[in-house]
């Protein structure tokens, strides 16, 4: 009995556990709130920014920036760089608890590029958590600690608000944002805020609750949880007072107790919304509760503008200096086993998606650097030049210069927009002319006048750049897609931007008529309208050569002198399944370096699709799938591999492939083929009849003759017709003479008359194996003539001592028809069983069956985090010919 009872325990082991169904609720329920709360509190941010700053004046906040004191500006740098210094305290406190023991020095630099991305990024501190755990492993911490390291300090971080959130209420500033945010929104924020002081200290002494939320094996303690709210208390603390000193140097006066309470609210705000860095919920917030206590909004404005350089930016290029070269590889089988662990956690399952984001963060950021200096470029033409600058200039260069020089600097400036794509994708070409353009923008800022910081920041960007010149290497990239879009949005809409902002700025003088060709020094409207025509000009021109001169990805091509050599390959080598659908001339062929494995590919879209194994020898498998996926990534495209066998898995999975079924397919084994028995009565019923009216096999060898081409022409179109269905591709052979010509066809004959042919696809390097490409038959041929030719041609394989018959695919047969089949398969085993109106899947699998075959699974392999519903939608193009052929007849 004792043993029924410990049997039955254990007879479920798949069941999932109640815990592991409430963590995945608890991801889901994160999940929305991520998708729901930036898009709904940056509509907020903008319609505070909208009421705040009507009329505002932009001259006088220019005028503002530039009054600042050199001194004082290095003074408030200086301080920022002391409180951004302080977050290395969570680090350094969390790795003696653990026990790390790296270097302090190098856990010093770690925290310094986490903690400055993570300002700028924020995403709540998952951006600095998943690039600290990416830091620490690539150092040798393992991936639990790692994630525990980072897991700690997320939770840290906000605590210190909490500490302060008390002070607010005491001081009955709670009511900051009348008209704007209810009272009740924003009390319900704070106490939500005060209540995680408790939450976090009854977390770090609770051993179950830390294993519960972030997989921990100890607990902090009481003791270390209030110091880690000490380190983030002065942490806050530091950032309130390097903000209120930006105020104060432009003189706002501004109660410390009153200023407290507002940057706590717009700081929670910011946390609350996603957005990284807090940008525009957290300055509006504060900008609106700035103005409401008397404080002009130019003034506000421009002490904020100041915080987000000394605490921000300039922090973070100090970082991206740091991590130059840390954070460069998309792709890698340690991201994949780092996000596969975390799946089922709380907290860091919402690192899933970040973490291949921040893999190549250190690009990512260069990108968005030259993609900013291209806006400030604009933005600094369409703004009105400081007369007495000009009057300097001219001490020393030509009025004309000076006019060139800010003409040509817009059209640099929309030129750095568009390559910005091209960097963030590690383009070599974008690098080769993102460099001299960066050098050009900052001569030609000198030249027409603008600040010292306008000129050194292009420079500092270029010194960043050429640190990791070693990072481009990609040869090309696609267009247009999903990320290409929005980028062709981002560059039409910056020079949109700059448009409009010159109008808004010049509105009266606009009015005025021939301004446009004349040059004066106080004619700032003058160069604002002669660089209109340019910016549109370049930008016309950079989609023109997108279009029709981008270097496109360049592969080797199949004609016949490839295929020869492919053939002999082949006879030496071996080949598989596949190995003769090269002679199509519709695929590529890579031979990897040291030329024991060749793989067919052929790219659609933003991938690149191999299909089926590699050939050759299967020690080198491995090697061959790396080099493939090295090729789709020097081009920025996908990697897929299309109805590759079971074998061979564990190498996809080694190479951070996922998986997906595809469907069966059928093998014959010759050796037990045979008509005899009862199990065969049908298909032995349906070849005597086929004898009885008078068919008979017949083998072709190439060359053949023109009329026999002919013959099976008019065949295959009827076939065609009949079906209303085009040439398949790809991974089907079509009715192509040349092809045709590489192997036999057997033909059954109804006397003289040819009624039906099938091609074969030999494996080559032994008689492994043989399989039928195309078998098609006259719609008037006898009934069971395809049973007929299939009997026979097995038979006549057995005899020449094939080992297997290959019967091709059935589609999604054997799909999601498991209780724990993933989601995206249960769907396509749906399509499997009542799909029978657009593919006869079912009637293909019931066919084959009559010979009894054995059903060997196919999958296809794709990139981790890829969508699987498009991959699809690209497969069936491939296969069908085109996107329009898919559901459509030809």
């Amino acid at each position: 009995m004792n043993h029924l009872k410990h049997h039955t325990r254990h007879a479920n082991p798949a069941k999932p556990s109640p815990g592991a169904d409430s963590n995945r609720r608890a991801i889901s329920l994160l999940g929305w709130l991520r998708r729901a709360a930036p898009p709904l509190l940056a509509l907020a941010a903008l319609l505070i920014l909208w009421f705040e700053l009507q009329g505002f004046d932009v001259r006088a906040l220019h005028e503002s920036v530039r009054r600042l004191p050199v001194a004082t500006l290095l003074g408030l740098q200086a301080l920022a760089l002391t409180a951004v210094f302080s977050m290395v305290l969570y680090d350094w406190w969390v790795g003696r608890w653990l026990k790390i023991g790296l270097p302090l020095a190098r856990l010093i630099r770690y925290s310094w590029v986490a903690n400055t991305m993570n300002n700028l990024i924020g995403l709540s501190g998952l951006a600095g958590s998943g690039i600290r755990i990416l830091l620490l492993v690539r150092d040798g911490v393992t991936p639990r600690v790692a994630s525990l390291h980072s897991g700690v300090i997320m939770l840290s971080v906000p605590v210190g608000l909490s500490v302060l959130v008390p002070f607010i209420l005491a001081q009955g500033h709670a009511n900051l944002l009348p008209a704007v945010i209810p009272q009740w929104a924003v009390l319900t924020v704070l106490i939500a805020c005060a209540v995680y002081l408790p939450v976090f200290l009854a977390l770090a002494s609770s051993r179950a609750v830390l294993h519960r939320v972030l997989s921990g094996e100890t607990r902090i303690g009481l003791a270390g949880g209030v110091t880690l709210v000490g380190i983030s208390a002065l942490d806050w603390l530091l950032a309130v007072i390097v903000a209120w000193c930006c105020l104060a140097a432009f003189g706002a006066r501004v109660d410390p107790g009153l200023f407290l309470s507002a940057f706590t609210l717009a700081a929670t705000l910011g946390i609350v919304s996603l957005i990284p860095g807090g940008i525009g919920v957290f300055d509006a917030s504060l900008l609106a509760m700035l103005t409401r206590s008397g404080m002009t909004a130019e003034t506000a404005l421009a002490g904020l503008l100041i915080f987000r350089l000394v605490y921000y930016l300039v922090p973070w290029l100090i970082g991206l200096y740091l991590g130059s070269g840390l954070l460069t590889r998309a792709e890698s089988p340690m991201l994949g086993r780092l996000a596969r662990q975390w799946q089922d956690n709380p907290l860091l399952g919402l690192l899933r998606l970040p973490l291949h984001f921040l893999a190549t963060l250190g690009v990512r950021l260069l990108s968005l650097l030259i993609f900013a200096t291209g806006l400030v470029l604009l933005v600094s033409a369409a703004l009105p030049a400081l007369e007495e600058r000009i009057e300097r200039l001219l001490l020393v260069l030509p009025l004309p210069a000076i006019e060139i020089s800010h003409f040509l600097s817009v059209g640099v400036g929309v030129l750095l927009i568009a390559l910005s794509r091209g960097i963030g994708l590690q383009a070599r070409s974008a690098y080769q002319v993102a460099m001299p353009l960066l050098l050009a923008a900052a001569l030609l800022s000198l030249l027409k006048g603008a600040a010292a910081g306008l000129v050194l920041f292009p420079l500092t960007v270029a010194g960043l750049l050429w640190l990791r010149r070693d990072a481009f290497y990609r040869l090309s990239y696609p267009l247009f897609g999903k990320r290409g879009l929005l980028w062709l949005f981002a560059l039409v809409a910056s020079v949109a931007a700059y448009i409009l902002l010159g109008s808004w700025l010049h509105t009266e003088e606009l009015a005025e008529s021939g301004l446009w060709l004349q040059s004066e020094p106080h004619l700032h409207v003058a160069r604002y309208l002669r660089s209109l025509p340019l910016a549109l000009l370049v930008l016309a021109g950079w989609l023109a050569w997108g279009l029709f001169r981008m270097p496109r990805p360049s592969f080797p091509p199949t004609d016949a002198g490839a295929l020869i050599q492919a053939r002999d390959w082949l006879e030496t080598h071996g080949g598989g399944t596949f190995a003769h659908l090269l002679f199509m001339g519709d695929k590529h062929l890579l031979y990897t370096e040291d030329g024991r494995c060749l793989i067919q590919y052929k790219r659609i879209r933003s991938r690149l699709v191999a299909l089926g194994d590699p050939m050759g020898a299967e020690q080198g498998f491995g090697r061959a799938l790396l080099e493939f996926r090295d090729l789709a990534d020097r081009h920025d495209l996908d990697p897929v591999c299309y109805e590759i066998a079971n074998e061979h898995l564990h190498l996809y999975h080694d190479c951070g492939f996922a998986l997906f079924k595809a469907g069966e397919m059928g093998q014959v084994p010759l050796a037990e083929f045979s008509l005899t028995g009862r199990r065969n009565q049908s298909l032995r019923t349906a070849v005597n009849r086929a004898v009885r009216e008078g068919l008979t096999l017949e083998l072709l060898q190439p060359p053949l003759d023109a009329a026999i081409w002919g013959t099976l022409e008019a065949v295959s179109d009827a076939w065609l017709r009949e079906r209303g269905v085009g040439e398949k591709r790809f991974s089907l052979g079509a009715f192509d003479r040349d092809y045709l010509s590489w192997a036999p066809l057997f033909v059954a004959r109804q006397g003289p008359r040819i009624v039906a042919f099938a091609s074969l696809t030999p494996s080559y390097l032994g008689r492994r194996e043989l399989g039928l490409d195309l078998m098609r038959h006259l719609p008037d041929a006898p009934y069971g003539t395809m049973d007929f030719l299939f009997t026979r041609i097995i038979e006549w394989a057995r005899d020449e001592g094939y080992t297997w018959f290959n019967l091709g695919m059935a589609p999604l047969s054997g799909v999601g028809n498991i209780r724990y089949a993933r989601p995206d398969e249960r769907l396509a085993g749906l399509a499997y069983d009542y799909g029978s109106r657009l593919y006869n899947y079912k009637g293909l699998r019931s066919f084959k069956e009559k010979f009894h075959p054995v059903w060997q699974s196919r999958y296809i392999a794709y990139p981790l985090y890829r969508p699987l519903p498009m991959l699809l939608v690209d497969l069936a193009a491939l296969v069908a010919g085109g996107y329009r052929r898919i559901l459509s007849k030809p």
